[in-house]
């Protein structure tokens, strides 16, 4: 005797179907397609300020970097060619010292008023 498919509510048309698998959510491939879609521009729009800043930031240090692997500057500076001292991608605990990074430069502070800027190689 064959099993009646089971009748579910697609997140996208919110209209019932039988679904044909027991992991199938929407109701037809474009259905998921554009329910994902969705989803991932609600996202990239709700971070698009953030992101900006962030590589705002990492352009600046990458350029005070030039092709060297670590160099002293000095924040007000960086500031001043757009640095944001808000908004880091990671920190990490460097002996009693905590290191902010971004992307893969980290940024530790020397003084009140220098930092020495790191690529990671």
């Amino acid at each position: 005797m064959l099993k009646e498919p089971e009748l579910r509510l697609c997140p996208y048309f919110l209209v019932e179907f039988p679904a044909q698998r027991n992991n199938q959510r929407f109701s037809t491939p474009q259905a998921r397609q554009k329910w994902h879609n969705n989803q991932n521009n609600f996202l990239r729009k709700k971070l698009s300020s953030i992101n900006k800043e962030l590589l705002r930031s990492w352009k600046v240090a990458d350029a005070l970097l030039g092709d060297n692997v670590e160099a002293v500057v000095n924040k007000y500076f960086m500031r001043g060619r757009g640095f944001s001292f808000q908004n880091f991608t990671h920190v990490v605990a460097q002996k009693n010292e905590i290191v902010y990074g971004l992307y893969d430069i980290t940024f530790e502070k020397l003084n009140e008023e220098e930092y020495l800027i790191k690529r990671k190689k």
